[in-house]
């Protein structure tokens, strides 16, 4: 966590050095964020329209005094942990796996790994699980492309040796 001061400043200096670019694609991973980042963001890019950022500034403060049903409560904290997910999965692909394939196949191991939480976490959220999971398989691929096969191919039938919930079946595309 970045919580001290020099510790900010460090961070301000190496995102000064990022391009507009990169900057533009990793605050856009930001959009489906919970717990109200995605909105802010959203208000911060329509800033360049004042109007449309006070209207959506004004339709989140109208939202505040919406009561939450149980069902509502459990289906946006399962829509919330699945969006978590991904944003560990955008990570993987914007900082890891453009320098380290390897490290990129042994991140996404042990998200397999957690898979029990994952699910759990969910609240049987199954659209976002399924797309969760296509997408880890086709990071798992695209990092395994620039391996060995005798490296990737064993960790690739370990994982689907325990597929204990259905969810690994996006890695048997890459059966040979």
């Amino acid at each position: 966590m970045i919580s001290r001061t020099e510790e900010r400043e460090r961070a301000a200096r190496w995102l000064g050095r990022c391009s507009a670019k990169t900057l533009a694609s990793f605050i856009l991973t930001l959009l489906d964020a919970p717990h109200g980042v995605g909105e802010y963001v959203e208000a911060f890019i329509a800033s360049e329209e004042p109007a449309r950022a006070v209207g959506l500034i004004d339709s989140q403060i109208a939202a505040l005094g919406q009561a939450d049903r149980e069902y509502d409560w459990r289906h946006r904290r399962g829509s919330s942990f699945v969006a978590r997910c991904g944003l560990l999965l955008d990570a993987i692909e914007t900082i890891v796996l453009p320098v380290d394939a390897a490290a990129t196949v042994q991140l996404l191991e042990r998200f397999y790994e957690r898979e029990a939480q994952v699910v759990d976490g969910s609240f049987d959220d199954e659209p976002g699980l399924s797309r969760l999971f296509e997408r880890a398989a086709q990071l798992f691929q695209r990092a395994g492309a620039g391996l060995p096969v005798l490296e990737v191919e064993p960790i690739r039938l370990r994982l689907l040796a325990r597929d204990d919930y259905g969810w690994r079946e996006p890695l048997r595309v890459a059966d040979p």
